[in-house]
């Protein structure tokens, strides 16, 4: 059913948890914004970390001539993200995202226009919109997006979460990380990310 309403289907001990929380997301269409507001409500994160290409559905890199549309959806998704003032938000800019416009409507948000650290209750994260931007930085977790040229995996030193995988929520101490799955037709509407196989 969820599938069919292209609802994302958030796990109770998300919601009734007062941990400290974080969302990651990447490479997000902007057909998904509302179930996105309606994540972050639930979730009430203190944290959100978009590791770019925030309106996937517009390619800038290959069509620069669609900057207004994607202003009106920068536009849209920064009113329907407006009401989590508690909540502090994180952008790598991607390859199909346009700094000056996400400064307009993220006035208050960490902007980053290369590959960046972050640092908070939870741990050190170093964020990237590609994995072939992960440089050999000493970090709790790697976060990015983009493709799928590097699964998330985990090992005894590192986590390193594939946005394009899913939305990741980190929370509490010890961290426990819970995967939940992006609307159904989300891929569809990101048009053709280079998806390894398996």
């Amino acid at each position: 059913m969820h599938r069919i309403l292209e609802r994302i289907i958030i796990p109770s001990e998300l919601k009734n948890s007062d941990a400290i929380k974080l969302v990651h997301l990447t490479d997000t269409p902007g057909q998904i914004y509302k179930e996105l507001k309606r994540l972050i409500e639930a979730v009430n994160p203190n944290y959100v970390i978009h590791t770019g290409d925030i309106c996937d559905d517009i390619k800038l890199e290959r069509s620069p001539k669609k900057i207004d549309l994607y202003d009106k959806k920068i536009a849209r998704f920064a009113k329907l993200m407006d009401s989590f003032q508690d909540t502090k938000f994180y952008f790598v800019i991607g390859n199909h995202d346009d700094y000056t416009t996400v400064r307009k409507y993220f006035p208050d948000a960490v902007i980053f226009d290369h590959p960046g650290l972050i640092e908070n209750e939870l741990g050190v994260f170093y964020v990237a919109h590609e994995f072939k931007d992960m440089k050999d930085v000493q970090a709790d977790y790697y976060l990015f997006g983009h493709d799928m040229t590097q699964n998330t995996m985990a090992s005894d030193e590192k986590l390193l979460l594939n946005g394009l995988e899913h939305i990741y929520v980190l929370m509490g101490n010890p961290i426990q990380v819970t995967a939940i799955e992006y609307p159904y037709s989300t891929d569809s509407y990101r048009q053709k990310k280079k998806f390894r196989s398996f």
